[in-house]
């Protein structure tokens, strides 16, 4: 396994995608060689695009992440045809691993790659993930939002 570390990024965000990639190596559903970690955010950020190693529904590694990892899915829709989905979800910042698993398709919900999100304050994730869901809490007459975290729900994971 290779890193690219694109700029400094704080040592709680190595050792949160190291713990990403130890808990996920047992699903073989992706590509961790050559992986380029790049900084955001003075470092106190970090994003990192990871391939699968096959095509996959995004609901269906959505959920195998859910029970594998046990991530809170902050939402999941759709537009109106079907063609586009993004979802979100996160791991419990108590945990002291604060991530954020960002998927995409344009593909009818087929999806080849995940974002993942890495954070060193629990208050720049609760600030991303609160604006996330105070967006979509608004009317979506183009989206069909298929789960969507309750507000409550949410404030209590970062309690």
């Amino acid at each position: 396994m290779l890193f690219i570390i694109t700029g400094e990024v704080d040592e709680r965000i190595i050792a949160n995608l190291m713990g990403f990639l130890e808990a996920t190596e047992s699903m073989n559903k992706f590509k961790t060689d050559d992986l380029e970690l790049t900084a955001l955010n003075d470092g106190n950020q970090a994003t990192v695009t990871i391939p699968l190693t096959r095509q996959e529904m995004i609901d269906d590694l959505l959920d195998l992440l859910v029970s594998k990892l046990l991530l809170q899915v902050l939402y999941l829709y759709s537009d109106k045809a079907g063609n586009n989905f993004q979802a979100i979800a996160y791991s419990m910042p108590y945990q002291d691993e604060m991530y954020v698993v960002r998927i995409a398709s344009h593909q009818c919900g087929i999806i080849d790659e995940i974002h993942v999100d890495f954070y060193a304050s629990i208050e720049t994730v609760f600030t991303f993930l609160k604006q996330e869901l105070e967006r979509l809490e608004q009317p979506q007459p183009d989206l069909d939002i298929e789960e969507l975290q309750r507000l409550d729900a949410f404030l209590i994971n970062f309690l």
